[in-house]
């Protein structure tokens, strides 16, 4: 976004003067094609893959880094259940791409697999 400052300064025995500095600030910004991958029913044994396209729709470049899952439960027992639930579900998943650099413009696809084995 856009910023002004103002930065006063004297001069001995004379006048403040004000300088006005401005400048627009870019930041990293990127879409996502889906914010929720629904696998659906697979079953056993199978694999089935979706595409997550990650674009970058700043005009900086962007570094990325997929992180891992977090849970926002208070509850220690209920907590504790979901986390497994969510190691399990990590150990199913797979995906080709986990970090990487856009340049403005560009975009990725990240490749997602998912394959129950119990």
């Amino acid at each position: 976004g856009e910023r002004t400052v103002s930065v006063p300064f004297r001069l001995r025995n004379g006048p403040v003067y004000s300088l006005m500095i401005f400048a627009t600030v870019d930041v990293p910004e990127v879409e996502l094609s889906s914010k929720l991958l629904d696998f659906g029913q697979v079953p056993l044994g199978c694999v089935k893959t979706m595409a997550l396209r990650l674009v970058n729709t700043s005009p900086v470049t962007v570094v990325w880094k997929l992180g891992k899952p977090r849970l926002r439960l208070t509850n220690p027992r209920e907590r504790e259940l979901r986390r497994n639930a969510v190691q399990s579900a990590v150990e199913l998943l797979r995906v080709d791409t986990t970090s990487g650099t856009l340049d403005a413009g560009e975009w990725v696809d990240i490749s997602c697999q998912f394959e129950p084995k119990y």
